[in-house]
């Protein structure tokens, strides 16, 4: 419930990973991605008492990380996706997957989503934040231990046809190691 002004949500928020990143979608609601058990939620502002979970285990494959959201469209004009970014490199859908909710309150059992960008560009290093621009266009960061892995953040041209893996229109110098963890356009 809502104690001294914080909500969360009615949802058991455990380990040292999650919640993790959130995002405001389009319908003003928070939605946010829980590393910790690898779900995704969504939050009305006005009552942060109750959170509808929008994936469970049908949705993903048991190795599938849930690093960072994004969300287009609303629940109300039957048009809401979600994007989330599955930073397993050691999983086959590493990258960023879109689930199209349209007017549902969450995704339906067994519906896995489309890859929009797969593995390949990131070089087999972990997936970490998305964010996207006006224009459409997709940027990922990862996470690298060491210099020259893979770039820290990359941009894809959002037209392109899915995955969009042979649609970078450009890539940050991997000089550097560390990550980006939180990323976001204005």
């Amino acid at each position: 419930g809502v104690a001294d002004g914080f909500g969360d949500g009615g949802v058991n928020w455990g380990g040292t990973l999650g919640p993790n990143k959130s995002t405001l979608g389009p319908d003003g609601h928070l939605y946010i991605a829980d590393t910790s058990v690898d779900l995704a939620y969504e939050m009305d502002p006005s009552n942060l008492s109750t959170a509808v979970q929008l994936i469970d285990a049908s949705n993903k494959t048991d190795q599938q990380y849930v690093n960072s959201i994004w969300v287009t469209g609303t629940q109300a004009g039957g048009d809401r996706k979600i994007y989330l970014v599955n930073g397993r490199y050691t999983d086959p859908r590493v990258g960023l997957i879109e689930y199209d909710l349209g007017a549902n309150a969450a995704v339906p059992a067994n519906e896995v989503g489309v890859q929009v960008v797969t593995g390949v560009p990131l070089a087999s290093y972990y997936g970490k934040d998305v964010s996207r621009d006006s224009n459409g266009d997709w940027y990922l960061s990862t996470y690298r231990s060491e210099p020259n892995q893979a770039p820290p953040i990359i941009k894809f041209d959002g037209t392109g046809e899915y995955p969009l893996d042979n649609h970078v229109i450009w890539s940050a110098s991997r000089d550097y190691a560390g990550s980006p963890d939180g990323i976001d356009i204005n």
